[in-house]
């Protein structure tokens, strides 16, 4: 019980937060990387439509891990701005600069909750698998539980979105 408290605290925290992936660090002839950064995570922010106002703070992890580019974590003014900038995140499908090839936008989420999710994704994805090809829906994530998805209406659904 008191491990589900911890981690609701954590998770009221991290609400306002949102996090890039995917965001190559400037090039080593860049002079002033640190400007360069900055102007490439603006870019982002405003293909997401989040007003560099909202911005409180920028921290860069994984700095030291050659295999992948460091994860972004941007805390915003609210959590109704950090949910705005994650459904917009499909804007980033085409966002491609010489220095980022994908980038993605995740909610800030805790252990407990990377973990469930986690398992959803495989139920998913095993489910998906088991699908014949003619198949009429398959199963996808809506607020946290598996759904069956009919293919012709989310086709219908996204056309009128």
């Amino acid at each position: 019980v008191h491990a589900l408290r911890v981690n609701d605290l954590e998770a009221n925290k991290r609400e306002n937060n949102i996090l890039l992936m995917g965001v190559n660090p400037p090039s080593e002839s860049v002079v002033d990387k640190t400007v360069a950064d900055n102007t490439t995570v603006n870019n982002i922010l405003k293909t997401l439509k989040v007003d560099t106002k909202q911005v409180k703070s920028i921290y860069r992890f994984n700095t030291k891990n050659e295999k992948h580019p460091p994860i972004i974590k941007i805390t915003l003014d609210s959590k109704l701005a950090a949910q705005s900038a994650i459904r917009s995140g499909k804007l980033l499908k085409n966002y491609n600069t010489t220095n980022n090839t994908s980038v993605y936008v995740n909610p800030d989420l805790t252990p407990l909750q990377r973990q469930a999710e986690k398992v959803l994704i495989m139920e998913r994805n095993n489910l998906n698998n088991a699908l014949s090809p003619a198949s009429d829906y398959y199963f996808g994530i809506r607020s946290g539980q598996l759904k069956r998805i009919n293919k012709n209406k989310s086709a219908t659904q996204s056309s009128t979105n």
